[in-house]
């Protein structure tokens, strides 16, 4: 466990490999900007699972809005997943929500036998999990 701990990247390494691999066109400088800021705000906290970024924003009444950022293989991913999904539970969140574009993000909801349903909103995907 410890030589897994250094072997973590940093956060900031993270979100910019997560950049490079998705092919998203913006400057990891503005994310990392962003995000700093961001966190600075008491409704958004960042969660770190092994090399797996979450940026959650709490909107109150139990409701967590995520997205996320990883350099992690899929196995790996799903047993991030996992600890992400007990964590929320475990401080009493009710349901998370996120909009992705990319279907994988629910495969890894159904590989890590999370509950969920699932929207197609023609551009994007919004995937709903209940914790309760």
């Amino acid at each position: 466990m410890a030589e897994q701990a250094q072997n973590r990247k940093s956060a900031e390494d993270i979100i910019r490999e997560y950049i490079q691999k998705q092919r998203i066109n913006v400057k990891p400088e503005a994310v990392l900007a962003a995000l700093s800021e961001l966190v600075k705000r008491p409704d958004y906290r960042l969660f770190r699972t092994g090399d797996t970024m979450f940026i959650i924003r709490n909107f109150g009444n139990g409701l967590v809005e995520f997205h996320m950022a990883n350099i992690e293989p899929p196995m790996k991913l799903i047993r991030n997943v996992k600890e992400f999904y007990q964590a929320m539970k475990k401080a009493g969140f009710k349901q998370l929500i996120t909009k992705t574009t990319n279907y994988d993000m629910i495969r890894i909801a159904q590989m890590a036998n999370i509950d969920h349903e699932v929207s197609d909103n023609g551009d994007y995907y919004t995937m709903k999990v209940r914790l309760v």
